[in-house]
């Protein structure tokens, strides 16, 4: 089937009609282009894009991306980003230790996490009372100062 077929097959669809006549049918070409001059970005960007993954890929069958070239791609970046993925996760693993130790970490971060916490409401907790205490001596001395003006 040829893209006039195609177009002529689509056109017959009221919604597919509407999008054809629309801005719609000038981003086929602009996605055509990018799939068949820029394979290997295209391939790599719609890798990356993890939910938008799906759509890149049928936008290569719909704009007519040779199988051969489809698969081999597909192939040489899926290898390549779990290539990265894993040397990434390697590379961290390696450096935080053995996982039998992950719980050891575990205990330090949460340790941590409950001192800053404990110390944050023990200073938070001092310093509003020292406040409230200096606010009711500045009343007081306030009432003082006004009562004793009241007497003279």
């Amino acid at each position: 089937m040829t893209d006039a077929g195609l177009d002529r097959d689509a056109a017959s669809v009221p919604q597919i009609a509407r999008c054809a006549t629309g801005r719609v049918a000038g981003h086929v070409d602009v996605v055509r282009h990018l799939w068949l001059r820029h394979s290997v970005k295209t391939m790599f960007m719609s890798k990356l894009a993890w939910g938008l993954s799906s759509a890149f890929l049928v936008a290569a069958g719909i704009v007519g991306l040779p199988w051969r070239r489809f698969l081999l791609l597909v192939t040489a970046v899926a290898a390549t980003q779990y290539l990265v993925l894993l040397t990434i996760a390697s590379g961290i693993g390696i450096s935080i230790g053995p996982a039998n130790d992950i719980f050891g970490w575990l205990k330090v971060i949460v340790a941590i996490v409950m001192a800053i916490v404990l110390i944050y409401l023990f200073v938070g907790r001092r310093v509003r009372h020292m406040l409230i205490a200096q606010e009711a001596a500045q009343e007081a001395a306030l009432r003082r100062e006004a009562d004793r003006q009241a007497a003279e």
